[in-house]
């Protein structure tokens, strides 16, 4: 940075570069938005291949536009800050990856860890692309951690053809270490328009997941909408709670709606999973966060496993519940197609140290007004767990298939009600198939009833094996 002079940006302000004392890092602070070409931002110094490794921060107002050029990189790979870029550390940043614009980092932040701080990421325009490298290494995360207070909160829009690649994605906070007071940013990620695309190649965690310490994880949002695609590995959405008290996780919401809309999973979990007392001054038990996917106007999702409500925790000598999950398929068009197994209500654990399991989630899954899901077998109804005392229940499963041509296709056998831990429905969850108002549930196997129930609507069809 020695010897430049900052150039003055589209208003006549200066923008000003400097390092952050000790650390290594370089800093933009600057009042005012303005639009920089590739020679100004090597000039600056913000990213280069052969800038210091370090951290890379996009803040204090600044808006920051990547425009076609040389590829922008922040280098560096593992912990520490190398090869860092946040946005909206302390007080607000924007960054804009337009036009065939291209940046590579090994890791983002979008929103403030501690100080509040706003950020926005804008992808958009075909060849416009953010690669974050690495399975394990590559990690976005879109709301800020929480630390001693709240964090800021954090935005990522990717439209128009714009592609972020990435090998983890957070959406609502990371790995947060807050304590009692403290709040994860709330995470926003909208994928909009054909051609756009975020691929994450190991894990998508929608809600963020709650501290060992008593801070609560961020709400994160998830919406896949005209046409734009999403494909992830394992996904949970609705944040884990962590290991002491007031320590729920964060909410998890996706929406995927309209034509071409397109979300790929691998293995789904939608409803937080529960957690024990992982420090034991703190002690009491956890709550999860509760999961919600909505496939409206023609979305479509696909996949192979798949679980509504969050599976119990026990640890640490208590025990903590998983959280609701809700899925509604609505519309002509929305269908959900499930290829391995299909649990409706999360499983319970097992009880240790004289300690009961922790309680599965519920699990309600709505097929309405056109909709379709296809699965291979499934059971609603979580599986129950063994605890201390007694058995630990499974999480309650609510099926309902209404409205003229939905319909839920089984390819296998199809369970209302699951079966618990050393005999028959002890500690399992209950199940129950709602099919009313011209809906149709068509089963290829068999249909067995073990604490579950069957409820017929006035214009109730009912396909059996055999029937087309």
């Amino acid at each position: 940075m020695a010897g430049y002079n900052p150039p003055f940006s589209l208003s006549g302000r200066k923008a000003e570069a400097s390092p952050v004392a000790g650390s290594g890092q370089q800093k933009l602070v600057r009042g005012t938005s303005a639009t920089f070409l590739l020679s100004t931002i090597l000039a600056l110094g913000i990213a280069s291949a052969s800038a210091p490794a370090g951290a890379y921060d996009i803040d204090g107002g600044a808006a920051i536009t990547v425009d076609p050029g040389n590829p922008q990189t922040w280098p560096g790979s593992g912990a520490g800050t190398t090869g860092y870029l946040n946005v909206g550390t302390t007080t607000s940043g924007t960054l804009r990856i337009l036009d065939g614009g291209a940046v590579t980092s090994m890791v983002g932040n979008i929103g403030g860890t501690s100080g509040g701080g706003t950020g926005l990421v804008e992808v958009t325009g075909t060849g416009s692309t953010w690669m974050l490298p690495g399975t394990t290494s590559g990690i976005l995360s879109i709301g800020g951690a929480g630390s001693s207070i709240s964090a800021g909160s954090g935005m990522l829009t990717i439209s128009n053809g714009g592609v972020v690649t990435s090998g983890m994605v957070r959406i609502g906070g990371g790995e947060g270490s807050g304590g009692v007071g403290s709040t994860d940013g709330a995470g926003v990620v909208e994928v909009s328009g054909t051609g756009s695309k975020l691929t994450v190649s190991n894990a998508l965690l929608v809600g963020g997941r709650g501290s060992n310490y008593g801070g609560i994880g961020g709400s994160g949002t998830l919406n896949i909408i005209s046409g734009g695609a999403v494909t992830s590995n394992i996904a949970i959405v609705g944040g884990a709670g962590g290991g002491g008290y007031r320590d729920g996780g964060g909410e998890g919401v996706v929406e995927v709606s309209g034509t071409g809309s397109k979300w790929t999973v691998s293995n789904v979990t939608i409803g937080g999973s529960g957690a024990g007392g992982g420090n034991s001054h703190l002690g009491g038990a956890s709550g999860a966060g509760p999961g919600t996917l909505s496939i409206t106007a023609g979305g479509i999702v696909t996949g192979n496993d798949a679980t509504l409500g969050g599976r119990g925790y026990t640890g640490g000598g208590i025990h903590g519940s998983g959280a609701a999950g809700v899925v509604e398929v609505s519309g002509a068009g929305s269908r959900w197609e499930v290829g391995g197994n299909f649990a409706i209500g999360g499983a319970a654990s097992n009880g240790s140290s004289g300690t009961s399991g922790g309680r599965g989630g519920s699990g309600t899954l709505n097929v309405i007004d056109g909709g379709v899901v296809t699965s291979n077998s499934a059971t609603i109804g979580g599986v129950g767990g063994t605890g201390h005392n007694a058995n630990t229940n499974g999480g309650v499963g609510f099926v309902k298939v209404s409205g003229a041509d939905s319909r839920w296709k089984v390819n296998g056998n199809l369970a209302v009600g699951a079966v618990g831990i050393g005999s028959i429905g002890a500690g399992s969850g209950s199940g129950t198939l709602t099919i009313g108002d011209g809906g149709v549930v068509s089963v290829s196997g068999t249909v067995s009833l073990t604490n579950g129930s069957l409820a017929r609507g006035a214009r109730y069809t009912e396909h059996r094996r055999g029937s087309r």
